[in-house]
Formats: C-alpha cells, sequence, structure tokens
C-alpha cells in the first residue's frame, strides 16, 4: 500500500467510525459508541503522525512505527502536543475527554466492569473530531486534499444518490443526516458542499 493509500484509507476509517459513533450515541447506545469514537480518534491521531512524518522528515512512517503509538489515546495526545508548536498544544479538556474515551473503550467487556458512568458529551467529541479532522486535511499531500475533503473518503464512494434513496424509503436517516443530527461543529466541518447536500 502506498503512502497516499495509506492516508486516505485512514482518514475514510476514521470518518465511517466516527459517523458509526454518532448513530449509535444517537441512538441510545453509549457504551458502543463511545468505543466506536475512541477508534475514529485513534486513526485521526495516526494520520497526523503519517502526515507529520511526510513534511518533517520527508519520509513514509512504517506500519509497525505506527502501531507503536499504540491504542492509548492520552499517549497518542502526549505524542502529538510534543510534535506541534507549544500555542497550539491541547490542553485539559482534551485528557479528560480522551480519558473518559479509553476508559469507554475499556468497558467494552464485563470482566472491567465495577461501576459504569459514561457522561456523554456529544458536542465534545464532535469538536474534537472535527479539529484533528480539519487539521489532517489541511495538511494532506495535495494530490489527495480534494479526496480528503469528501466525508468518507474512498467509502463514501457507496452513497450515490440510489443508495441515498434506499435509506430514505426505509425510513432512515442518511449518513450526512446523521453527520448533521445535533452537531454543533457540523458547519466547522471541511469537507464538499455536494457531499454534505447529497440528501437533501
Amino acid at each position: 500500500m502506498t503512502i497516499l493509500s495509506k492516508l486516505n484509507s485512514y482518514m475514510g476509517l476514521a470518518d465511517t467510525d466516527y459517523l458509526a459513533s454518532r448513530l449509535l450515541i444517537l441512538s441510545g447506545l453509549p457504551l458502543q459508541g463511545l468505543a466506536k469514537a475512541s477508534e475514529a480518534i485513534e486513526k485521526q491521531f495516526k494520520l497526523f503522525f503519517a502526515i507529520f512524518e511526510r513534511i518533517q522528515n520527508g519520509r513514509e512512517i512504517s506500519q509497525r512505527e505506527l502501531r507503536q503509538y499504540g491504542h492509548n489515546l492520552l499517549d497518542q495526545l502526549n505524542s502529538y502536543n510534543q510534535l506541534i508548536p507549544q500555542e497550539h498544544r491541547l490542553g485539559e479538556d482534551w485528557k479528560e475527554l480522551m480519558v473518559m474515551l479509553k476508559d469507554s473503550y475499556n468497558l467494552r467487556y464485563p470482566e472491567h466492569w465495577k461501576e459504569v458512568h459514561l457522561p456523554i458529551e456529544l458536542s465534545k467529541l464532535d469538536q474534537a473530531y472535527t479539529y484533528l479532522r480539519n487539521n489532517n486535511v489541511n495538511n494532506l499531500p495535495q494530490e489527495i486534499r480534494s479526496r480528503g475533503e469528501s466525508f468518507g473518503t474512498f467509502l463514501g464512494d457507496i452513497w450515490t444518490e440510489d443508495y441515498i434513496l434506499r435509506i430514505e424509503k426505509m425510513g432512515l436517516k442518511t449518513p450526512y443526516e446523521i453527520l448533521e443530527l445535533n452537531n454543533n461543529s457540523y458547519e466547522n466541518l471541511k469537507i464538499k458542499a455536494d457531499k454534505s447536500s447529497r440528501s437533501t
């Protein structure tokens, strides 16, 4: 897989994880939704690390190097903050969100259950995802930047007008409606207008 394909794939998978997390949370399944949100944020962090390596050092990060960042969102946040200028570093509110997402991810199996408390703050998740995604889109290589502005990238290609129509005929919400629903960060999300308006 080329680096451009890898970057495109990480963006598309992160987008669909985020969309799934919103759908689950909005449907009253917070535990499952926050686990998917954790995966979406992790992919955006790892996408940043891959882009950073390409821009700063002119090299492609290997899959092994990406794996070394692990799955701990707090560690990934710390690594992120070490690579960016101090005035742009993410603070305590981000740490709180990463801890909450990490804890939620660990609750997927009952062996970790003692007392389950899930503070659902969808607006903070939306803000965080929008910030990371927009930052990554702005720094994608020029040849795939336009692709990155398409929500879902290659995975979003299945959302044709016919596919959207079939979803609507079943009385379900389209991917774009799920993305926009109760999302105060939606207007700030750097995506192509035609992608967001296809459901109208």
